[in-house]
């Protein structure tokens, strides 16, 4: 289980799913070379490759790690929780994840990122014979910081119209300022 938890760690640390890949790689081909997105976004998966190739983190925040179990009922979950935090910790000794554990109450740093409460290990116990495991990863900066507006918006002066679509649009970017991982990618 533990070989099976480490390669789980490796791989949602360092590839991205190919989907995500391919959408990238769509905007970065339709994307004119004459813009600021173009070289970010080559940038991205240039990064992606390396990440991939050296089994390298694809983000310096590797996150906040929560494994979500479904277990046979009966299953002893304590065990598996320990197998999680060997894992985590030996996944952080290879370099595929940033030491990024912090105990909330003294500031201080936790090299091996297993601490009380962590990694986060949630288990339902089902009508099953398998074990199934799901890892999320969740960073400091990754908020979905989105919005929704109603046209027309008389706060800013925005119509039923492109223009008046335009304004929202910059509007919600502008307020997303500071709270996401950069770049920061838009979808309308």
């Amino acid at each position: 289980m533990k070989n099976y938890l480490l390669e789980l760690l490796r791989r949602t640390t360092s590839d991205l799913p190919a989907d995500v890949e391919c959408a990238l790689q769509q905007a970065t081909d339709s994307e004119s070379q004459d813009t600021q997105a173009a070289p970010f976004l080559k940038t991205i998966l240039d990064n992606v490759k390396i990440a991939r190739t050296q089994a390298a983190p694809l983000c310096q925040d590797t996150g906040t790690l929560t494994f979500f179990w479904t277990v046979p009922r009966g299953t002893d979950t304590w065990q598996l929780e320990q197998v999680a935090k060997e894992a985590v910790k030996e996944a952080t000794v290879k370099g595929w994840l940033r030491q990024n554990t912090i105990d909330t109450l003294t500031g201080t740093s936790i090299a091996t990122n297993v601490a009380e409460g962590t990694p986060v290990c949630h288990f339902e116990q089902a009508d099953t014979q398998a074990i199934e495991v799901w890892l999320l990863q969740k960073g400091g900066g990754s908020e979905n910081m989105s919005c929704q507006f109603s046209l027309p918006d008389e706060t800013l002066h925005a119509g039923r119209d492109l223009e008046g679509v335009r304004k929202c649009i910059l509007h919600a970017v502008f307020q997303t300022q500071g709270f996401g991982c950069s770049p920061g990618i838009l979808g309308v």
